[in-house]
């Protein structure tokens, strides 16, 4: 199960019944990550992706574990996408 409440720039979550504090990317941060998985293969995209994660505050214990749809929404969360 995924919960998740909104404190900032920093993200409570309970996955797994796992306590977890997930932070935004720096603007700097962001760039990295889209320079580093520039010309990647879709399953080299999803490694680097789980990596970023990561370093965001999401163990690849959690991440391995989650379906996608639940990591789109932890992606959504961190990074929303401008919708038009």
């Amino acid at each position: 199960m995924l919960e998740i409440k909104r404190e900032n720039k920093e993200h409570k979550a309970r996955i797994f019944g796992e306590e977890l504090t997930l932070r935004e990317p720096s603007y700097k941060e962001s760039r990295m990550y889209s320079k580093k998985v520039e010309g990647l293969d879709e399953a080299e995209q999803g490694d680097a992706l789980i990596d970023f994660l990561e370093e965001l505050g999401l163990p690849k214990s959690c991440s391995e574990e989650m379906t996608t749809m639940q990591i789109t929404d932890v992606v959504e969360l961190l990074m929303p996408s401008k919708k038009k």
